[in-house]
């Protein structure tokens, strides 16, 4: 997913915590925009295309590596922060094609897995 400078949303940022050589950042998403989110897809967070390392019913976590950690300005980002979030451009084309409210979420053990159509 390339970003393409306009954002989606805005999310809060909950947690930046050191993981290995890396730092997981998760954010607080607004209710419309979790359901377009999927792990190992994309989302940008302040322009910056990141992937999806786990969904939660009302969050997101990216991991940055040190590459984006020396590139951007993530990693200074603080518990409160709001951020600009942009979802997959893909996904908000299948969900705009299958009409509003035809994806759902269903939460197993925290995670999220999206299911197409309702049932």
């Amino acid at each position: 997913m390339s970003s393409r400078g306009m954002w989606t949303a805005t999310g809060t940022v909950v947690s930046l915590e050191p993981e290995g050589f890396a730092k997981r950042l998760r954010v607080e998403l607004p209710t419309e925009l979790v359901p377009l989110v999927v792990e190992r897809g994309s989302i940008a967070i302040e322009g910056v295309s990141l992937t999806v390392a786990a969904t939660y019913e009302d969050s997101v976590e990216v991991s940055l590596i040190p590459e984006t950690l020396e590139r951007t300005t993530l990693g200074a980002l603080s518990p409160g922060d709001r951020v600009n979030v942009e979802c997959d451009v893909l996904a908000r084309y299948v969900s705009r094609q299958a009409g509003d409210g035809a994806w759902h979420v269903t939460l197993k053990g925290g995670k999220g897995a999206m299911r197409w159509p309702r049932a």
